[in-house]
């Protein structure tokens, strides 16, 4: 069993909980929730909705930290500053805030390329990725791409 996770989280190496020997296992049940909390403060300061709990939105931000940034296909890095592979919880429609069903984790570097891209690889990317989100939640949310960025 894992020394770091005790069995409660998944190794960045793909064993499952039981499995773990190596020692360097993710807990992403505190992550999920350190995300949660760090979206319900940047909600209070900027004002933005939030409707976001860990027993309702946990799952899904657990599946996203294990599977990587959906852009990049990278794995995430858990590390003490805040490093383009970092984790993030970005709104897909920034105008409906911290909001079930708008949320998705992203690394750093996805999420800021809206403000900094350098390139039209990394934008292509993003826009993929994008529109693949936006075709399953056009009927929830009546999205459209061109208002998106």
């Amino acid at each position: 069993m894992c020394k770091d996770c005790k069995g409660e989280g998944i190794c960045p190496h793909g064993r499952q909980r039981p499995q773990c020997k190596e020692g360097q296992c993710l807990n992403y049940k505190k992550w999920a929730k350190h995300l949660i909390n760090a979206a319900k403060a940047r909600s209070k300061k900027y004002g933005y909705h939030f409707d976001l709990t860990f027993e309702k939105d946990g799952n899904h931000i657990m599946r996203g930290l294990e599977t990587g940034c959906p852009v990049f296909h990278t794995p995430f890095r858990r590390a003490a500053g805040q490093g383009q592979d970092s984790a993030t919880l970005e709104k897909f429609n920034p105008a409906l805030g911290y909001i079930t069903g708008n949320v998705y984790v992203l690394s750093r570097r996805a999420n800021a390329m809206k403000q900094d891209a350098t390139s039209w690889r990394d934008i292509q990317a993003l826009a993929n990725w994008m529109k693949k989100i936006e075709r399953k939640k056009t009927r929830l949310f009546s999205v459209k791409s061109d208002t998106i960025i």
